[in-house]
């Protein structure tokens, strides 16, 4: 029956704690029941301790390995190798999975600009350089709460609370710091189009929010800026448009911003 417990602690909670609990048992078999259990003497006594001691340890040792191949198995089913991102099953079951309807959120969807002629150019080894550089802009502009994702290629998304819309300038400018400014291209990254979609607090909807913010990505890159903002509308109780401009406290609409030369 404690190999049962045992095994359990080392499935569910940790080794340590497993070895500690078949020590517990064992100490406590001896201590009620001493030397009676034994009756034909001290070596045999000790002898018993050993192998129940030794089988304990083999029992925990293959389940902790077991669990941690599984736990790396999951881990890796989920996260995108080349950018240490969620993969596109991942984000949705996340999203899902989480209660943000009573918050403020924005969602980004990036799309990198030149990755194929990049990839005919110089090879895709320089190509997984340049995503990787860019998902390491990236982590730099979001917290370590914040969710990013690799959709697809050259599609990316993160998804994050933000307190109120106000936040999303701020939230824009970042990102488009961290990845357009300047010159990425001098430093191995690529410039992206981001549509940075506001969604106010209500269930999520995030299969139309996603294309939402892909027309508002699609009009950053036509306009050859490096974001475009929009806010997603509420009508009806249902969350169905989105809004190519945001009013700020002062009255002054958030606009699509220019990228910086390369």
């Amino acid at each position: 029956m404690y190999l049962f417990l045992v095994a359990f602690a080392a499935w569910t909670i940790s080794g340590v704690l497993a070895v500690g609990l078949g020590a517990i048992v064992i100490a406590l078999n001896w201590a009620l029941n001493g030397a009676s259990l034994y009756p034909y003497g001290t070596q045999f006594a000790i002898a018993n301790l050993a192998i129940r001691a030794l089988c304990i340890f083999m029992i925990v040792s293959f389940l902790v390995i077991a669990r941690r191949s599984s736990e790396r198995e999951w881990k890796f089913a989920r996260i995108d190798l080349l950018t240490g991102g969620l993969n596109r099953q991942a984000f949705f079951e996340t999203i899902e999975g989480a209660d943000h309807k009573n918050d403020w959120c924005a969602l980004a969807y990036g799309d990198l600009d030149g990755l194929k002629r990049l990839n005919d150019v110089y090879g895709h080894e320089t190509g997984d350089k340049g995503i990787k550089a860019f998902a390491a802009s990236v982590r730099r502009s979001i917290r370590s709460g914040d969710i990013f994702a690799r959709l697809g290629g050259d599609e990316f998304v993160v998804f994050m609370k933000i307190g109120s819309p106000e936040n999303g300038r701020l939230i824009a400018d970042r990102l488009n710091e961290e990845t357009n400014a300047g010159n990425p291209s001098g430093n191995g990254s690529l410039p992206c189009s981001w549509g940075i979609l506001l969604l106010p607090p209500g269930p999520r909807e995030i299969d139309k929010e996603l294309k939402a913010a892909d027309a508002l990505m699609y009009r950053a890159k036509r306009a050859q800026a490096g974001f475009s903002v929009g806010i997603y509308g509420i009508e009806d109780g249902r969350s169905d448009r989105a809004e190519s401009t945001i009013d700020q406290p002062d009255g002054t609409p958030i606009r699509s911003s220019v990228r910086a030369p390369a």
